[in-house]
């Protein structure tokens, strides 16, 4: 039951790292930003039965080294790369993908990497660690390192909802830890 509300706690956390807090946002988004927030909560969903079934996988007898959950992402990205280039026609009639940029193409590889391999194997490597009821809303504390990145990086002004969601996501990971 902790583990719930620490996830609830993030999600708050999440939402005020999130709010833009200016008013033309707030004006251009009205019916899209439905659309956003559905289509944001149909990916979660679709993600926790990725996630699941990867904990089921990582946690297998046999399973338990960085040597075979590197094959199992492998596996995991090539299936998943097939399927989308044998898709990509279908659902891009006009070849659009094609036309995509070599520093686009170098940009979207090194994103896949960093996100897919690397933070796949991280993941499953804290699967076999922690319970995946602790692992998976720690991961989705996402925002909050944006946040930071923003803040230090960029030098993006800190806003009160921004520093309260901080707080927030850091007070739900602890609730999580108290199980």
């Amino acid at each position: 039951m902790v583990a719930v509300v620490g996830a609830l706690v993030i999600v708050i956390g999440i939402w005020l790292l999130s709010r833009d807090g200016s008013r033309e946002a707030a004006l251009v988004k009205g019916k899209v930003a439905l659309k956003g927030v559905v289509a944001s909560l149909v990916t979660a969903a679709v993600w926790s039965v990725g996630v699941t079934l990867m904990d089921v996988v990582v946690t297998m007898p046999g399973v338990d080294s960085l040597d075979t959950d590197s094959a199992l992402i492998t596996v995991r990205i090539a299936s998943m790369a097939l399927l989308l280039l044998l898709l990509a026609p279908v659902l891009d009639r006009h070849r659009g993908f094609l036309k995509v940029s070599r520093k686009g193409i170098i940009l979207l590889c090194v994103g896949g990497l960093v996100a897919n391999a690397l933070g796949w194997l991280v993941m499953n490597y804290s699967f076999l660690n922690i319970l995946s009821a602790q692992a998976v809303p720690i991961s989705s504390t996402t925002p909050l390192f944006g946040a930071f990145a923003g803040f230090l990086l960029f030098k993006e002004k800190a806003i009160l909802s921004s520093i309260l969601g901080a707080v927030v996501v850091v007070v739900g990971v602890v609730l999580i830890f108290m199980v």
